[in-house]
């Protein structure tokens, strides 16, 4: 299944090919991604949080500086988006067409069923622009609804700034799921501009 792989791999690429020295990268890949957010060991508990203040603790750095640092942070969200399927047109606003092979997707909602803001839209989009990375922005129609993501959950105990983004697919969750292979060099590429940003 394309979702979630693609995001595993893409992180995977990113934090083995950064040459960033200073910070601390982190990726988070939780089982069950779609069923299991509220287990202990999912998005929705305190378990990723914990793990970074341990690793602080570990480098002989105390609470006052983990708070500190993981405000000063930035979460990354990745799964799938939405592309434009040929068949099912009406389900697309007219003005957020996500074609694949034309870039990752930065997920929007005005009912903050994402993460993202425009604060953080600008900030992802320089790192793209900088490293010539493609993208695309989506909203969902705004007769209609949206999923959500793992950003949204695992912010609530990270506050911290956040983006969704994702890899345009077509029948998201079918047992043929479809994507465009030059979007995943695009996302691949983002994750490692994003750990030496």
């Amino acid at each position: 299944r394309l979702d979630n792989i693609t995001s595993v791999v893409a992180c995977l690429e990113g934090i083995i090919n950064a040459t960033r020295t200073d910070g601390i990268n982190a990726i988070a890949l939780y089982d069950n991604e779609e069923i299991g957010s509220g287990t202990k060991q999912g998005a929705d508990s305190n378990l990723f949080g914990y793990v970074l203040e341990k690793l602080y603790m570990a480098l002989g750095l105390g609470r006052e500086e983990y708070l500190a640092a993981a405000m000063k942070g930035f979460l990354l969200s990745i799964d799938v988006a939405h592309g434009l399927h040929p068949n099912k047109m009406e389900k697309s606003d007219p003005t957020n067409q996500n074609m694949m092979n034309d870039g990752i997707v930065f997920k929007r909602a005005s009912s903050e069923t994402y993460a993202t803001d425009c604060k953080t839209v600008a900030m992802i989009e320089m790192i793209c622009k900088n490293n010539s990375i493609p993208y695309q922005k989506y909203a969902c129609r705004s007769d209609g609804t949206t999923g959500s993501t793992l950003g949204t959950i695992a912010n609530k105990y990270l506050p911290m700034r956040a983006i969704d983004v994702g890899v345009p697919i077509l029948a998201m969750h079918s047992a043929r799921e479809l994507m465009g292979v030059k979007d995943q060099m695009y996302m691949e590429m983002l994750v490692k501009a994003f750990f030496e940003a």
